[in-house]
């Protein structure tokens, strides 16, 4: 059996990817952001070595609208130590947000074969919520004792360790349960949102 050519592994890693780095987006993003910024970078990277591979994989332009908004966002970042009481830390925030949001411009362009893989990636990440927001829920039920077990650390003492989690969470289930909903899918469109809003009550998040 012939060894798989380059574009070949890199075409199998466009399917498969995606759906990986986006199942992961409600449980490791929950838990550890800034390690999920990492796998996020990781997928842009791939895109831009399989566009550069050859046929199949041609990047096209980013979405005007939200490329402006990129763009938005990093001028306020940068414009921040006008007004921070700390303008060095806003300054390192700034250039972190850069490194993130620039190479992630990628993820916006059009991307023939992850467009074909919608489907299957809505479905992926329609299951990762719930168990995202379920872990959320157990944890905080039981004094952020279960994520405790699982580092084998001794229970982080702060009511805010779920706000910016629970923020993403809320922002990240609705285009799933949209896409649910124009499917027909009532019933799991809301039993989505509402397993999400268990652990947003249960939380200190104003999400």
């Amino acid at each position: 059996m012939p060894a798989p050519t380059r574009s070949a592994l890199l075409a199998g890693a466009d399917r498969a990817v995606p759906a990986a780095v986006l199942a992961a987006l409600p449980t490791l993003g929950l838990f550890a952001g800034p390690a999920y910024a990492a796998l996020l970078i990781g997928l842009g990277l791939l895109r831009l070595a399989r566009a550069l591979a050859g046929p199949g994989g041609r990047l096209g332009a980013p979405d005007r609208g939200l490329a402006l908004f990129v763009a938005a966002f990093l001028l306020l970042c940068w414009a921040s130590p006008l007004w921070s009481i700390v303008p060095a830390t806003s300054l390192r925030g700034a250039a972190q947000a850069s490194l993130i949001l620039l190479p992630l411009l990628v993820l916006l362009c059009p991307w023939p074969a992850a467009e074909a893989a919608a489907p299957r990636l809505l479905a992926v990440i329609g299951i990762a919520i719930p168990i995202g927001a379920v872990l959320a829920s157990l944890d905080l039920l039981t004094g952020l004792h279960v994520q405790a077990l699982i580092v084998h650390r001794p229970p982080i003492d702060a009511l805010t360790k779920y706000n910016r989690g629970l923020d993403y969470l809320s922002l990240i289930v609705w285009p799933v349960a949209g896409a649910l909903w124009r499917r027909g899918a009532r019933a799991r469109a809301l039993a989505l949102l509402a397993v999400v809003a268990l652990p947003v009550l249960l939380g200190h998040s104003l999400a």
